[in-house]
C-alpha cells in the first residue's frame, strides 16, 4: 500500500505521467526457514498452516509468496491514451494504528483514522461504498480490531438501509499472506470483482463458524460477509481495500469501478474502410508462428471483436520488434487470410537499419485536377483534415478573403493545409519543404513565414486580380519534356514568336507560357528537330502564370504584399522563385516582393530540388523521402530519386483518398518512418479501445 501512496503522489504532483506500484513476497530457502521458526514461536502463525479470516478456529496466518504489480496514471492521461482502466483510486489514506502496548499488536481506533482519510480524501459517501477487502490475516487480535474501524467509519448504527449492508471479505482465506504483495493481491481480488461486477465468497465461511469476537460487529452494523458468491448490484461499485504492516503501518484505499468510456468528440466520424494491422517479433520464424495464431484467433473468439479495436491494439498496444509485418485489411476474413498467407504477406526486418529515414512536403501546383475537399473520403475519415479544411473556409468565407468566382483556389489551398496538418498529427513531420507554383503558399504556411489568414488573403486577392486585370490577353502554358539545355537554346532561336520559359520543372520537364498561337508555332519549330519532344496544353489555368502575361498585377498585388506580416522560417524551404534551397531563418522569404516575384519570374523548382539534393550528398547527409500534398501526384514526378528513396502521393486521380493514404503510410513505415499509429488512431478511429490479443510465442521468447 506504502508503493500505490507514493505512486499516487508522484503523479498528483506531475513528478510522471505513469507509475508501475506493487509489491513482491519471496520465501529463499535459506532465509525462509528460520524467519518461519521464530514466527511460529512469536505464536503468528496459524498451527494448521491456513489463513482463517473471521473464523472462530482462527489461530494465526499461513505465510505465502505473491508478485503483483499495477500501472498507474492520472484518469485524464489514461483516458487519453486509450488505456484499458481496471478502476480509479478515489482516495488513499495511511497512518500508525500500532498498539501503545505493543507495536505488533493492532489497535482499531487508530485504524480508523488512516481509514477515515482515505474516505475524506475521496470525496465518497461513506454509505455509498459497498465492499471492503480487509487485510483479514485470521489472528484473535486483528481481526477484531480491523472490524472496529471499518464498523465506525463505514456501518455505523442507522447509517445504511436494510438493502445496502456493506460486504466484507479477505482473499487471505485463499492464498494465504504473503506480506510484502498481499496489497497488490487484495488490490488484484477487488479488479476482478469488479470486472465481473461479482462480489466472491469468503472462503471456507459459514455463519455458523464466525468467530465468537465478532458477533457483536454484525449484531450491531450493518456488515455482512458472503459465504456465495452473488452479484454485485451496486449502481456504482466503490469498495476499500486495506492493508497492514507488522511494525504498526496502516493503509486504505478507496476505488471505484471504470467509468463508463468518455466518447470523443470526433466519436462520429466515419468508420475507415481499410485498416493497418501490424504483428512484430524478434525473428522471422517466430513472426511467421505469431501471425498463424492471430489468424486462427480471428476465426474464433477475435471473430466478434470491431477490426478497429482490433487494428488500433495491434498498432499502438504491443510492444514492437525489430522483424515485423504491416498489412491493409477490410475485414476479419481478410486480415486471417493475409496473416496466413506465408508467400504473399511482407516480411521487413529493419534489424540492420542504422539510419533514421527523413521526409520532405511537396505541395502540388494549380495545374492538375481540382478537387474539392469536403468530397474526399478524407474530411469523413480523419478529424485533422477536416478541422483544418474548415478552419481554412471558416476564414475564408467569413472574413470574404476568396471570392466565389475563385473558389478553385480556396479548394486547393484548403485540401493542401488539410493534407499537410493529417501527415504532421500522424507523427511524419517533414525536414524541408516545397512548393510549385500555387503550393509555395501552403509552403510559406507550414514553414511558419505566413499565418493562414494572410495566405489565405493573399491567394483570393491575387485570384482576383488576374480575373479582372489579365482576362483581357489571351495566355495559355503547355508542359514540353524536352531537355533543359535544348529548350533554352530553342527559345533564344525564336524570331516570330515570343514564348517564355514559365518553370523549370526538372532537367527534362519545363512549363512554358505564352499566346495560343505562339505556342502552336513554337510547338511546330520543336518538332523540326525533336520529333521525340512530349507536348500537352494545360487547359485550367486563367493566365499564364510566371510570365509576362501576370504583369498587370504587380502593383497592385505588390501593396497588397506590403500589409502583410512576414516571420524567419521554421523549416528548411525549397524555394521555386529564387530556385534555391532556403535553410531555417533565411530573410529572402521575408522580403515582401517575395510573392510578387513568384507570380512574375521563372519558377525554377527543379532547379531548387537539384541543388538541395547536392547539399545533403556533400553534407554525407540521405536524401528524404517526399510525399506530394494535392489532388493528384503530378508534381513528385519532376523529383529524381537516388536508389532506396521514395516519392509518394497522398491522392491519386480516380481512387478513394482515404486507400491512397493509407496506402502511403504504411509504405512510410514499412520504410522505417517513425508512424505515431497512437496519434494515428485518435485521428481516425478515436473511439477505439484496448483489447486482448493472441499472445506472443512464449516458448520462444527466451531464445
Amino acid at each position: 500500500m506504502t508503493a500505490f501512496n507514493d505512486a499516487c503522489r508522484a503523479l498528483i504532483s506531475g513528478e510522471c505521467r505513469a507509475a508501475i506500484a506493487g509489491g513482491v513476497h519471496v520465501m529463499s530457502p535459506i532465509s525462509a526457514p528460520p524467519t518461519v521458526m521464530a514466527l511460529k514461536l512469536a505464536g503468528f502463525l496459524d498451527p494448521k498452516g491456513q489463513c482463517k479470516p473471521f473464523l472462530a478456529d482462527g489461530g494465526g496466518y499461513c505465510r505465502a509468496e505473491g508478485a503483483g504489480l499495477v500501472v498507474m496514471k492520472r484518469l485524464s492521461d489514461a483516458i487519453h491514451d486509450k488505456d484499458r482502466i481496471h478502476s480509479v483510486i478515489r482516495g488513499v489514506g495511511t497512518g500508525n494504528m500500532a498498539s501503545p502496548r505493543s507495536i505488533v499488536r493492532p489497535d482499531g481506533p487508530l485504524q480508523s483514522v488512516s481509514l477515515a482519510q482515505a474516505v475524506a480524501s475521496s470525496g465518497i459517501d461513506p454509505s455509498a461504498i459497498s465492499f471492503v477487502e480487509a487485510h483479514g490475516p485470521g489472528t484473535q487480535q486483528g481481526d477484531p480490531a480491523e472490524l472496529f474501524s471499518i464498523c465506525s467509519v463505514l456501518a455505523q448504527q442507522g447509517s445504511r438501509y436494510p438493502e445496502n449492508t456493506l460486504a466484507i471479505g479477505s482473499i487471505k482465506g485463499n492464498v494465504g499472506h504473503s506480506e510484502a504483495a498481499s496489497g497488490a493481491i487484495s488490490l488484484f481480488k477487488v479488479l476482478a470483482m469488479m470486472r465481473y461486477q461479482r462480489i466472491a465468497p469468503q472462503a471456507n465461511f459459514h455463519p455458523s463458524n464466525l468467530s465468537p469476537r465478532l458477533h457483536s460487529f454484525f449484531k450491531d452494523h450493518p456488515i455482512r460477509i458472503s459465504d456465495q458468491e452473488q452479484k454485485w448490484t451496486a449502481s456504482r461499485r466503490i469498495a476499500v481495500v486495506s492493508n497492514f504492516g507488522a511494525t504498526g503501518y496502516a493503509g486504505h484505499m478507496v476505488l471505484e469501478d471504470t467509468p463508463a468510456r468518455i466518447p470523443s468528440a470526433n466519436s462520429q466520424r466515419m468508420a475507415a474502410p481499410i485498416l493497418p494491422f501490424m504483428i512484430s517479433a524478434k525473428d522471422s520464424k517466430t513472426l511467421v508462428t505469431l501471425a498463424h495464431r492471430y489468424a486462427d484467433w480471428l476465426d474464433a473468439e477475435g471473430a466478434s471483436v470491431a477490426l478497429s479495436n482490433i487494428s488500433y491494439a495491434t498498432t499502438v498496444r504491443r510492444m514492437m520488434h525489430s522483424c515485423f509485418t504491416l498489412v491493409q485489411a477490410t475485414s476479419h476474413a481478410d486480415l486471417a487470410h493475409q496473416l496466413r498467407s506465408d508467400d504473399n504477406r511482407p516480411i521487413i526486418d529493419m534489424s540492420s537499419s542504422k539510419r533514421a529515414r527523413t521526409l520532405a512536403f511537396c505541395f502540388s501546383g494549380q495545374g492538375g485536377p481540382h478537387l474539392d475537399p469536403h468530397k474526399s473520403s478524407l474530411y469523413t475519415t480523419s478529424s485533422a483534415f477536416a478541422s483544418t479544411v474548415d478552419t481554412c473556409y471558416r476564414i475564408a468565407e467569413g472574413d470574404r478573403l476568396v471570392a466565389p468566382e475563385d473558389v478553385a483556389a480556396l479548394e486547393l489551398f484548403a485540401l493542401q493545409a488539410g493534407l499537410a496538418e493529417m501527415w504532421s498529427t500522424w507523427g511524419l513531420a517533414p525536414v524541408a519543404l516545397a512548393g510549385h507554383s500555387f503550393g509555395e503558399y501552403n509552403t510559406l504556411v507550414r514553414a511558419g513565414v505566413l499565418s493562414i489568414r494572410d495566405a489565405l488573403r493573399l491567394v483570393g486577392i491575387r485570384a482576383a486580380l488576374i480575373r479582372e486585370k489579365c482576362s483581357g490577353s489571351v495566355s495559355k502554358m503547355a508542359a514540353l519534356r524536352l531537355p533543359l539545355a535544348d529548350v533554352r537554346a530553342l527559345l533564344s532561336q525564336q524570331t516570330t514568336t515570343r514564348v517564355e520559359l514559365a518553370c523549370i520543372n526538372s532537367e527534362t520537364q519545363v512549363t512554358l507560357a505564352g499566346t495560343p498561337e505562339d505556342l502552336n508555332s513554337f510547338h511546330e519549330e520543336i518538332l523540326k528537330t525533336h520529333s521525340s519532344a512530349r507536348w500537352q496544353l494545360i487547359e485550367n489555368m486563367r493566365a499564364a502564370f510566371h510570365s509576362r502575361f501576370v504583369e498587370p498585377i504587380r502593383e497592385e498585388f505588390a501593396a497588397v504584399c506590403k500589409d502583410v506580416e512576414f516571420f524567419p522560417s521554421k523549416v528548411t524551404v525549397l524555394s521555386g522563385p529564387l530556385g534555391r534551397t532556403c535553410l531555417p531563418g533565411d530573410d529572402a522569404l521575408t522580403k515582401h516582393d517575395y510573392l510578387v516575384r513568384h507570380c512574375m519570374v521563372t519558377n525554377c523548382f527543379g532547379e531548387a530540388i537539384q541543388e538541395y539534393s547536392t547539399l545533403n550528398v556533400l553534407a554525407g547527409v540521405d536524401r528524404p523521402d517526399w510525399i506530394e500534398l494535392g489532388a493528384h501526384s503530378s508534381t513528385i514526378g519532376f523529383i529524381p530519386l537516388s536508389p532506396g528513396q521514395l516519392k509518394l502521393p497522398s491522392l491519386r486521380k480516380g481512387v478513394d483518398g482515404w486507400m491512397t493514404t493509407l496506402d502511403t503510410l504504411v509504405k512510410l513505415r514499412v520504410a522505417g518512418h517513425p508512424v505515431d499509429f497512437a496519434a494515428f488512431h485518435r485521428d481516425i478511429n478515436p473511439a477505439a479501445c484496448h483489447i486482448d490479443l493472441p499472445r506472443y510465442p512464449s516458448e520462444l521468447w527466451w531464445r
